[in-house]
């Protein structure tokens, strides 16, 4: 699987909790060590226990894209790589594979209001539910002025609880 987003919207810490809770292995091509493994075999970070996640992973070019063109083909074992990255890597003009038919690719978005506010968003469940709990949901209504302000901080997790100048400066970087 390939999870794919906007820096920031918490792509490598989902990924990390995948790893730990799976008793996987996490690797952020951002580090020396593992860019330096796979210099000299790519093969090395994949032999990895799975689920094997690889941060950043198009720094890792064709040759990590054709190792696990290859890892995948030798065994459709589902789940044993998650590739996170903040580049569309089918893009990317300096890699010619696109793991067409062996990866998914998920976008994760920064926070909906649900997840911020409530832990966990019901608007579907709202739509297709019961009218009654349309009612409720409407009488439970947000003031405007707070809808303003969360429309305005926004849900990426480093900054929705920032401060209004501090979370301006965030954005503008």
């Amino acid at each position: 699987m390939v999870l794919n987003g906007p820096r920031q919207a918490g792509k490598t810490t989902l990924a990390r909790r995948i790893a730990g809770a799976r008793q996987g292995t996490y690797w952020s091509l951002d580090a020396p060590e593992a860019r330096a493994i796979l210099a000299r075999d790519p093969f090395g970070l994949l032999e990895a226990p799975p689920p094997v996640v690889i941060d950043e992973f198009q720094v890792g070019g064709d040759r990590l894209l054709r190792a696990i063109k290859q890892r995948s083909d030798e065994s459709r074992t589902k789940g044993r790589y998650l590739l996170t990255g903040s580049t569309r890597f089918t893009t990317v003009p300096t890699l010619s594979e696109s793991l067409a038919g062996r990866a998914e690719i998920v976008d994760l978005w920064p926070l909906s209001q649900g997840e911020i506010h409530g832990g966990h968003d019901r608007l579907i469940d709202l739509l297709f539910g019961p009218q009654e709990a349309v009612r409720r949901a409407k009488a439970a209504r947000v003031p405007r002025a707070e809808c303003l302000r969360r429309v305005v901080a926004g849900g990426y997790p480093d900054v929705f609880d920032r401060p209004e100048r501090p979370r301006h400066r965030w954005y503008d970087g």
